[in-house]
């Protein structure tokens, strides 16, 4: 199995402490683990505390709306917006209405893993799981342009990505003529022909997704819904530790979290990390 070229999660924490940057998170519920996590992050970056309740020893918005958070970032207050336990869709609308930003906010989101407890154990490696939100999904040429953002993503950090594409089946279950499954065979055929042509390793895995997730950096699921539950999946009960996922195709630099995340100790320090690349 290949190994990652660097430890991205050492690189990511040398990078933290490269910089002190701006960060607006944004608190509606002051959880103990969160607010202990914001103290701890703020050893090597400023940040702007957003929310109903003011907490010790950060700055402060009072504001439960989401646009407060994101015009932040669009009057260059802060470096970054942190979701935190904000609603995602309000938190949408405002990007959408501010910057005047068409199309998916999180469409290209490559997330860190700090660990991976697979087949076999590949740590600190770099992954990235694609279409992550159901109504990503609008073909092949839309895959194309979400995993080439996410390819320079990668590299940014000197990684070049091997890539994995599933499928529901394999290139001998087309002859079965049932078109749902045959369309998700062709098309991971069709895209592992594509990037091989442009120098990358890639590989069609079929349904196999824990051999993609061992030996892949890009993991491509065949739709918007099989790719949000496979990475949930993945993170709640593969054993993994999420360190983020930073939307790289936005004209801020937004991090989105789940809601179940209460613990940000390691989100934080990515994004910090990130602006510091």
């Amino acid at each position: 199995m290949p190994k990652p070229s660097i430890d991205v999660v050492k690189k990511i924490s040398e990078l933290n402490k490269k910089k002190r940057n701006k960060i607006a998170v944004g608190v509606l519920h002051d959880y103990p683990l969160s607010i202990e996590s914001l103290k701890k992050a703020s050893e090597f970056m400023d940040l702007v505390v957003v929310g109903p309740k003011k907490i010790a020893g950060f700055d402060f918005v009072e504001s439960t709306d989401a646009h407060d958070l994101v015009k932040l970032a669009k009057e260059n207050k802060v470096d970054a917006v942190f979701r935190g336990n904000f609603d995602a869709v309000d938190l949408y609308d405002a990007i959408h209405e501010l910057y005047s930003f068409v199309g998916s906010v999180v469409s290209v989101s490559p997330t860190v893993v700090k660990k991976i407890n697979t087949i076999d154990a590949n740590l600190n490696a770099l992954r990235c799981f694609m279409p992550i939100s159901p109504s990503n999904y609008k073909g092949v040429a839309s895959k194309i342009k979400d995993v080439d953002a996410n390819i320079k993503f990668f590299e940014e950090f000197g990684v070049k990505p091997r890539l994995g594409f599933l499928s529901a089946g394999k290139p001998g279950d087309v002859l079965e003529g049932i078109p749902e499954i045959d369309r998700t065979i062709t098309e991971a055929e069709f895209l592992v022909n594509w990037y091989k042509k442009k120098g990358y390793e890639a590989i069609h895995f079929n349904h196999q997704s824990e051999y993609a997730v061992r030996d892949s950096d890009i993991v491509v699921f065949p739709d918007g819904i099989s790719g949000n539950q496979g990475a949930r999946a993945l993170m709640f009960f593969g054993d993994t530790v999420t360190l983020g996922a930073i939307s790289v195709n936005l004209p801020l630099v937004y991090a989105q979290t789940a809601e179940a995340f209460r613990d940000w100790s390691d989100l934080l320090p990515f994004l910090n990390g990130y602006l510091n690349r």
